[in-house]
């Protein structure tokens, strides 16, 4: 076998690859490499039937605010609501000083490091906890669709599907927050009615509408691999039946089905995702239970007969916070006992970043101004002035950014999950990589034993990937899967034979390098 042979019949071969290259090819870029992940005999694996382990965060206290992480005691603003209305307040009324808080606190609190850390650290996944009101606002909404949303909020989506994109990670989105509320509780964002279950004819199409456009939007990403309906419904403390549950996440699943036929459906169940009683059995092949429980592994609820019975996996979809004088040894023994199970159990630790707290890997130190702020709130007592506390709060939601001094990294926190805490992650800029690829110098050939050896510099590390596909868009082989490649002259080598070490039959191919969300491809052709 040869690359582009100088024979005549080769000669020829290189007119009709010349003709073929005049006209523009396009390959589905969703098609390359998809990585799809089923259900199937109680665990989740991916296209290649390996099982998958999930493992990550989620991403609390950042587009869905609780007063507890900001160590707000007062039940006054412990909802993200009534935070929204002390902060207004603060301010004197201001609502564009107000705005921007909410604009640099976002903007600030999760930052595309966090997302290379935890890829770093050995994370797969990331759970991305938002409020509906992130996207669609509270108030002001038709009595039917079409609803309004909101640009900003679908701007900060696409940057955690970019970054997510980038360092490959599969996103579950997490609907913590629903419209009317999935309970009366502040975790919920709720006015002390769940309003989700009570005025079902106003709420339930808002929620049901939310998850068909986040579907419509991010379905095809290569990354966007599950949907968290709901964040800890209560139902049955209202003294509604649980089978109103189950028909909520059923319309949920209709809409999201006639837009993503394979996304997993992560199903919380009654009583903050320990009841799953009218939950069984799953509506869906895709389907997931979600249980929390704290402090970790407390309880699987009797789920694991579910995984027998319905072959439908589990994950521990909250757990952490543990108050006990060590904490880190029974983070352990959790992970041990989940990853070890049979089928083994993934699971979503609670959360990434708080204030003054250690049961996470950030921790972050409020300054003295925010401090009074709180102290306000809990206690009463002398109320800040408006130009001191928009100067607090400002300054405030700019040091919640990892890279602030007021942000302290825990690593062994880190370790005691059995990820590397150690491990440091590398950002390539936007910049950077327009850069890269407008320096890349990609060639190819082949070496004295028929191999094919493709070479290309790089200007700077950078996470990279290069894989073979075949004119249908079908994997045939990863050659290299690197967190961090470094700069230089590469010189890959393919032994042309595909992921299965089976021999490839000649024709057209395509070799693609990643890196970073940004691809350059080109065609080679093999002959003989």
């Amino acid at each position: 076998m040869s690359l582009f042979l100088g024979s005549k019949r080769a000669g020829f071969f290189l007119l009709f690859l010349a003709l073929i290259m005049v006209f523009t090819f396009v390959i589905d870029s969703n098609a390359l490499g998809r990585r799809q992940l089923k259900c199937s005999a109680g665990k989740i694996v991916d296209e290649n039937g390996n099982t998958v382990i999930l493992r990550g965060f989620g991403l609390g206290n950042w587009l869905m605010p609780e007063g507890y992480m900001w160590k707000i005691t007062s039940t006054s603003y412990d909802a993200p609501r009534e935070m929204e209305a002390g902060v207004l307040d603060l301010v004197g009324g201001d609502t564009a000083t107000a705005n921007q808080f909410w604009r640099l606190f976002r903007a600030n609190y999760h930052t595309e490091k966090d997302f290379c850390s935890m890829k770093a650290w050995g994370c797969n996944s990331v759970r991305i906890s938002f409020n509906s009101t992130i996207v669609m606002p509270r108030d002001g909404q038709p009595a039917s669709p079409p609803y309004i949303y909101k640009n900003e909020g679908w701007a900060i989506f696409d940057s955690i599907v970019a970054w997510c994109t980038r360092y490959q990670l599969w996103i579950i989105w997490d609907m913590h927050g629903a419209p009317g509320g999935q309970s009366g509780d502040n975790i919920a964002d709720a006015d002390g009615t769940p309003r989700l279950w009570t005025e079902p004819n106003t709420y339930w199409p808002r929620a049901i509408d939310l998850w068909k456009k986040i579907a419509q939007r991010y379905a095809e990403n290569d990354w966007v691999v599950g949907y968290n309906l709901l964040n800890e419904p209560l139902l049955n403390k209202y003294g509604i039946s649980r089978t109103v549950l189950r028909n909520f996440y059923v319309q949920c699943t209709d809409s999201i089905r006639k837009i993503d036929s394979k996304g997993l459906l992560f199903i919380d169940g009654d009583n903050y995702a320990q009841n799953f009683s009218e939950l069984t059995p799953p509506w869906d092949p895709q389907v997931v239970y979600s249980f929390h429980c704290y402090p970790p592994c407390c309880s699987y609820f009797g789920l694991e007969a579910y995984q027998t019975q319905y072959g439908t996996p589990l994950w521990h979809g909250e757990t952490g916070e543990s108050g006990a004088t060590d904490p880190y040894t029974i983070y352990t023994n959790c992970v041990n006992k989940l990853e070890t199970h049979n089928p083994p159990i993934g699971w979503a630790w609670w959360t990434l970043k708080k204030f003054s707290n250690t049961t996470q890997p950030y921790s972050i130190a409020p300054t003295t101004g925010f401090q009074k702020i709180i102290t306000y709130w809990n206690s009463g007592g002398t109320k800040p002035s408006v130009d001191s506390a928009k100067v607090w709060l400002l300054d405030m939601a700019v040091k919640t950014n990892t890279e602030s001094s007021n942000v302290t990294y825990l690593p062994n926190m880190v370790n005691s999950l059995k990820l590397n805490g150690n491990a440091k992650c590398v950002v390539c800029t936007k910049d950077q990589t327009t850069s890269l690829f407008s320096k890349l110098k990609i060639s190819q050939n082949i070496d004295k034993s028929g191999r094919v050896v493709l070479s290309f510099t790089m200007p700077y590390s950078c996470a990279a990937k290069i894989s073979i596909y075949d004119l249908n868009g079908k994997l045939q082989k990863v050659l290299v899967n690197s967190k961090n490649l470094s700069s230089g002259e590469h010189n890959v080598i393919w032994d042309k034979k595909d992921k299965y070490g089976k021999n490839i039959s000649k024709g057209i191919y395509i070799y693609r390098i990643d890196v970073n969300n940004e691809v350059a491809s080109k065609q080679m052709a093999l002959i003989n």
